[in-house]
C-alpha cells in the first residue's frame, strides 16, 4: 500500500555539523527542558540587543515579549516561544488546534540526527540548539527535512499507519510503503544509518509493500465485480 507523504526529502540533504556533537545540556529529557535550562536559553538570546529589548520580566517572575511594531526574525520567534512556555501559555495561533506533536522518540532520533532539540514550546513545535539557538544557516535545509520527516510520523502514526515508535524493526515496512529506501535519497541513508540498518536489513520489504498493493488492487477489482453483478440480478 501506497502512504501519502505531505513532503519530499531533498537530494541536497548533508548531515548537519551540529550531529557531530549532540551531548550534553539536556539532551537526556528529550523534548522538554527544566525551566532553569529554558530561561538560560532565554539569557543566551537576550546577548542579542535586538532581542534583550523586547524581553522583560515582572516581580513575580513572569516574561512579557514586545510584539508591537518589530520586525520578526527566527531568534525573535524563539524569544518569544520560550518567554510563553517560561509563563505556562500557548500561541493559540489560528489552525494550530489539533496539530500532532511528534512523541518523544521521534524528537531523540531528530536529536541524534541534527544535533539540534526539537521542543514544544507555548504549544508548537521550536528546533534549537542546547544554548536556545535556531539552527545554522548551513544546517537548516538539512534540519528542515528532518523535522518535516518526523511531523509526517507522528501525522501517519496519529492516521494508523505506523503502530507504536520508529525503530530498526519497523523501518523496513514504513519506508517501502512510501516507495523510499537505501539509496533513495540522502536522509534517507542518514536515518539508516542511525538505526544501524544496512541495505541487507531491508531485503523483502519493497516486495512487500508491491504486493500488499497489488492485492488491495484485486480485492477492489472483485468488488466492483460483485457490485456489477448484483446489478445486473436487479
Amino acid at each position: 500500500m501506497q502512504v501519502p507523504c505531505s513532503h519530499g526529502t531533498s537530494s541536497s540533504y548533508s548531515k548537519p555539523a551540529k550531529a557531530q556533537d549532540c551531548a550534553g545540556g539536556f539532551s537526556e529529557a528529550v523534548g522538554t527542558a527544566a525551566r532553569a535550562d529554558l530561561e538560560k536559553m532565554l539569557d543566551n538570546l537576550c546577548q542579542d540587543p535586538s532581542i534583550a529589548k523586547r524581553v522583560s520580566e515582572d516581580e513575580e517572575g513572569r516574561y512579557s515579549f514586545d510584539i508591537k511594531g518589530q520586525n520578526w526574525s527566527e531568534k525573535s520567534f524563539a524569544a518569544r516561544a520560550l518567554v510563553l512556555e517560561l509563563n505556562d501559555q500557548d500561541f493559540s495561533l489560528i489552525g494550530n488546534e489539533g496539530f500532532v506533536y511528534p512523541s518523544d522518540a521521534d524528537r531523540s532520533l531528530f536529536k541524534q540526527m541534527t544535533g539540534y532539540n526539537m521542543l514544544i514550546l507555548g504549544g508548537t513545535c521550536v528546533v534549537l540548539d542546547n544554548e536556545g539557538f535556531p539552527p545554522a544557516a548551513a544546517d537548516k535545509s538539512s534540519v528542515q527535512q528532518a523535522f518535516d520527516f518526523f511531523q509526517d510520523v507522528a501525522c501517519h502514526r496519529q492516521a494508523g499507519y505506523l503502530e507504536g515508535e520508529l525503530s530498526a524493526e519497523k523501518i523496513g515496512a514504513f519506508l517501502a510503503a512510501r516507495n523510499l529506501g537505501p539509496g533513495s535519497r540522502p536522509f534517507i541513508d542518514h536515518l539508516l544509518q542511525t538505526l544501524n540498518v544496512s541495505s541487507g536489513d531491508l531485503l523483502g520489504f519493497s516486495e512487500a509493500a508491491a504486493l500488499s498493493q497489488e492485492d488491495q488492487l484485486l480485492a477492489l477489482v472483485e468488488q466492483l465485480d460483485n457490485q456489477d453483478r448484483a446489478a445486473l440480478a436487479n
